[in-house]
């Protein structure tokens, strides 16, 4: 007769202890994207440490807001209206871009 053995953390557990173990996700917070609440930064959209004062003199030249180059050379996007409007200035492609998200001249 074949018995079902439980292995939780490395050890065998009835199953009992299988279920009292605390469940992961359901009660509690959804996880939720969040990262333009702080910004996010782009090295692959960056430039050198020399060009940053170029680029960030384009950005303003064509209005883009919430977007800027730090001082290391990374981009900083503040919303996705930002980082669409620096994509079509630059004419660079993002093949994982969801919707309403520039996603490059077809």
């Amino acid at each position: 007769m074949r018995k079902v053995r439980y292995k939780l953390n490395g050890r065998f557990v009835t199953l009992r202890e299988l279920r009292r173990r605390p469940r992961i996700g359901g009660d509690g917070t959804p996880m939720i994207g969040d990262g333009y609440k702080k910004g996010l930064v782009s090295v692959g959209l960056g430039c050198t440490k020399k060009q940053v004062p170029e680029f960030n003199r384009q950005l303003q030249e064509k209005n883009i807001t919430g977007a800027r180059y730090l001082p290391s050379g990374d981009l900083k996007f503040e919303s996705r209206q930002a980082r669409n409007a620096v994509l079509r200035l630059r004419n660079y492609r993002d093949n994982d871009a969801g919707y309403g998200d520039f996603a490059g001249n077809s």
